[in-house]
């Protein structure tokens, strides 16, 4: 039964993240996160890996990886889900993201911004996606499984391309 939860949950989170679009911490740091070792663990690192591939896979194919400042999304990240007080309020973030990408639409791919404007898009990427993934999380209770810690840790470390702690057989 359990199992099957978990598989559920993953499943859940796999489909869910795919179809939706849109100071440093500690978290952001350069080393790596602790390696993951129960199967739970293992499931927890698994799903940031996967929310963060989804998300940084969708700015990829828009070919936006080079306005993208990967320490901004991962502090956006970290700072919601630590209960920080956020730079930019979710519902603000989800508003600069909807103007960026009506305007990307209407004039296409911009060559350069301005390191704040990069800053500010940067971090409402993070925020605004954590949101909806913690939103998933919660809602379907797999909060009560896997580790929300661990989820981060798979974050961090993919869209810092800092070393995998999971291959293909975990």
């Amino acid at each position: 039964m359990r199992l099957s939860i978990l598989l559920f949950a993953t499943v859940i989170l796999i489909a869910s993240s795919c179809s939706n679009s849109s100071e440093s911490s500690d978290e952001t740091s350069t080393e790596a996160s602790p390696q993951p070792k129960t199967f739970e663990e293992k499931l927890s690192y698994s799903l940031g890996i996967i929310a963060s591939s989804s998300v940084m896979g969708k700015l990829e194919e828009s070919k936006l990886m080079h306005l993208i400042l990967p320490e901004k999304i991962a502090k956006g990240i970290n700072d919601f889900v630590a209960g920080k007080e956020i730079e930019i309020d979710p519902a603000k973030a989800k508003e600069n993201l909807s103007k960026f990408f009506r305007k990307l639409q209407e004039e296409g791919v911009p060559g350069e911004m301005q390191q704040k404007d990069r800053e500010i898009l940067s971090y409402s990427i993070g925020v605004d996606a954590i949101r909806e993934i913690y939103g998933q999380i919660t809602d379907t209770g797999i909060d009560t499984i896997i580790d929300l810690k661990i989820v981060l840790n798979g974050m961090n470390d993919y869209i810092l391309q800092k070393k995998i702690h999971i291959n293909v057989d975990d």
